[in-house]
């Protein structure tokens, strides 16, 4: 049997601790700490951001996290009901922060009693959480910079939300033996990221995450065009389109059809399918607006770049939405909410 998070009981800003099922690492980090728990991350609305050793600070979505155990997983949630207004900025100080580098020393000596004053820009997991939450004013733990998967568990600001954790049926099994389109975003990512630090180390630029190199270069205009060329270089802005090829039947109209009339559980994978859109919309439509209103301040091809970038992945979200208004049996009360979306894209994309 496996299991997964229940998304339909998380809220975005949740703490999610994982036990881990790596015999050497995760056990290794729960005897240090003496915890049951190895990894946190933050629940940002059907994704997770996480550091990782491998890979760095990137999103993960949960579906695709099974485990063999209930026990895997605990949710924590702030107590303060008062400070539900930060959540969304907590969210956004998290996604910020993709694209970090992981830092193994320093992952170490956040075990430590004694930890250092100074610290890097890197990430580990809890660092990750415990920063993203400090900077809205909310102190989780002692030290944001130095603390545990444990610090965070027993945090006084944090309770334990109940019943976040289900057992995984066919359709989470044959969804999370799909091939992952996030994995070839995090590499193409990763890849100019990495080509941009060994450039922009040159003129003195310490670079973490892609704020940082559109900030460096806010300052800075002379490497935007060779910063531009190393972007181009790789396939991060012509993936947008990737879902295509793994997902046909949400661009064909027949097939999404075909799809909804074959599905046990119709009505509950219609909404998934609009509320995919929700997702998508608020979060590129925010980057949009936001790349927008700096291009307009600092004309740099960086920012156009990811302008065009947005721009086609919200004509993505177009195309899904389109096609799921014209399936025959959509109820009124999705039709309304297709609409909604429909003419926020477009004011957004034209």
């Amino acid at each position: 049997m496996k299991y997964l998070l229940d998304l339909k009981q998380l809220q975005p800003g949740d703490i999610v601790l994982e036990a881990g099922e790596t015999p050497i690492v995760s056990e290794a980090i729960k005897r240090a700490t003496s915890s049951d728990y190895s990894h946190a991350m933050i629940y940002t609305d059907h994704s997770l951001i996480h550091a990782v050793k491998k890979e760095g600070v990137f999103s993960k979505n949960p579906q695709r996290m099974l485990r063999s155990s209930r026990e895997s997983f605990k949710v924590l949630r702030l107590k303060d009901s008062s400070l539900q207004s930060k959540l969304e900025e907590i969210c956004d100080n998290a996604s910020a922060k993709v694209g970090s580098l992981y830092s193994t020393s320093e992952a170490s000596k956040s075990a430590l009693q004694n930890t250092p004053k100074e610290t890097s820009k890197k990430q580990f997991c809890s660092r990750l959480v415990a920063q993203s939450y400090s900077q809205e004013g909310v102190l989780l733990v002692d030290d944001a910079n130095y603390c545990t998967p444990e610090d965070l568990n027993k945090s006084p600001l944090l309770e334990v939300v109940e019943n976040c954790v289900r057992e995984a049926g066919e359709e989470d099994l044959e969804m999370a033996s799909r091939e992952d389109p996030n994995l070839e975003n995090q590499k193409e990512t990763f890849k100019w990221l990495n080509l941009a630090r060994k450039h922009l180390k040159k003129e003195g630029a310490y670079i973490q995450t892609i704020n940082d190199v559109g900030e460096h270069l806010s300052q800075n205009r002379s490497s935007d065009k060779r910063i531009c060329k190393l972007i181009e270089s790789t396939n991060y802005l012509s993936i947008y389109n990737v879902d295509r090829t793994l997902n046909t039947y949400r661009y064909s109209a027949q097939k999404f059809t075909e799809k909804m009339q074959a599905s046990l559980n119709h009505d509950e994978i219609l909404a998934g399918e609009v509320d995919l859109n929700r997702r998508e919309l608020e979060r590129h439509g925010k980057s949009i607006r936001v790349a927008r209103h700096n291009y307009h301040n600092i004309n740099l091809k960086f920012i156009k770049l990811h302008i065009k970038l947005y721009r086609n992945l919200l004509l993505e979200t177009e195309c899904r939405l389109k096609v799921i208004k014209e399936y025959p049996s959509l109820d009124d009360q999705s039709l309304m909410m297709v609409d909604r979306y429909l003419t926020e894209v477009s004011g957004l994309i034209r």
